[in-house]
């Protein structure tokens, strides 16, 4: 007897699959569903690639006019040639850009990057609004509690939590001299983001090193990421982020600018690298996760506008060793623990 036909996730991104949060969710889907991945990019995505049936990136800017008319196009031609079980869709952003064509769809909205936060009209703020850019979500998933709340109270009836946490890590791990320091900025590396903070480390201790992972987002990591002193990695999986975590770095920088609400309830999935790879993190004052990062006691938070750099440094060298890092929070917080919440979302219907 043939093998029963799989129904199709329809996954759509600005992203051209190489997200952290995107690999591990298209990984999931693809174990029940068939995936097409819809995004936008220069060419083929390996992250995602073993774990769909199609990958399509138009080529272009994300949000520009003539890149949301392209993929406007792509979307078209998938939607008439596929029968496609549900709609996965990052962000309000995208929701609200390919509107018309998700009705009469079942579509899961993930948030966690929220336009709203941005703006800084969380909850019930801008309600009627809200109304009308969620009204196609059959099911919203956010990345925890907090994020649910921030949510208008009329979304949270269809919304569920499917954590930004990381694959389980059980590779070796290694302690490297603190007479070196070695930072780990890894992500979307921008100057505001942690890499202004850097900078003034590597300028700071001339025995300060980083190491760099992920998309350079201004000109100035451009810069930094030629200092010296900084190894470049390029754009990697997870995976060998935490590889690096675990056995090259001393600290995970996770620096957020407080000029949004978005940036003050975020996220992170640095926290949790953090956990998996017994690596603590340095998060900055007024980000509310910070406070978790405290009470765990998994990391160092600072407050730069009070605390000089060289304070800083003294604080992070004579800081390593006294974190408390447990193998059952481990377990608890990896993606594995978690992404039946996802599967769930889609099987809702």
């Amino acid at each position: 007897m043939p093998a029963a036909r799989r129904e199709t996730i329809l996954y759509l991104s600005t992203n051209d699959g190489s997200d952290t949060r995107i690999v591990k969710q298209v990984e999931t889907l693809s174990s029940r569903y068939s995936v097409v991945f819809l995004g936008v990019g220069r060419e083929s995505s390996a992250f995602i690639e073993k774990y769909c049936d199609d990958v399509i990136l138009v080529r272009g800017i994300r949000n520009r006019p003539f890149t949301i008319f392209r993929q406007w196009g792509a979307l078209v031609r998938v939607l008439a040639g596929q029968r496609i079980y549900s709609i996965h869709v990052v962000n309000e952003q995208l929701l609200v850009l390919v509107y018309p064509l998700l009705l009469f769809h079942h579509v899961v909205l993930d948030v966690f990057d929220s336009i709203f936060l941005r703006w800084n009209k969380g909850g019930d703020r801008w309600g009627w609004v809200k109304r009308i850019v969620y009204w196609p979500a059959n099911r919203i998933i956010v990345t925890d509690e907090n994020r649910l709340q921030l949510l208008p109270r009329f979304a949270q009836e269809r919304a569920s939590i499917v954590e930004n946490f990381p694959p389980r890590y059980a590779g070796p791990t290694t302690r490297r001299d603190a007479r070196q320091l070695t930072l780990l900025f890894a992500g979307t590396l921008a100057m505001p983001r942690g890499g202004t903070f850097v900078e003034e480390v590597l300028n700071a201790d001339l025995n300060a090193n980083v190491i760099m992972a992920g998309w350079l987002y201004d000109d100035g990591v451009k810069l930094l990421a030629q200092h010296p002193r900084a190894s470049y990695r390029g754009v990697l999986p997870q995976e060998d982020v935490l590889t690096i975590a675990a056995t090259e770095a001393d600290y995970i920088v996770c620096l957020y600018p407080l000029t949004n609400d978005n940036n003050v309830n975020a996220s992170p999935n640095k926290i949790w690298d953090a956990v998996q790879t017994k690596t603590p993190v340095i998060i900055n004052t007024g980000v509310k996760v910070s406070r978790l990062v405290s009470d765990l006691n998994i990391g160092v938070v600072v407050d730069q506008g009070s605390q000089s750099i060289l304070d800083i440094l003294d604080i992070l060298k004579r800081s390593q060793g006294e974190f408390e890092f447990d193998d059952q929070l481990a377990s608890t917080h990896s993606w594995e623990s978690v992404e039946e919440n996802l599967l769930a979302a889609h099987a809702s219907r």
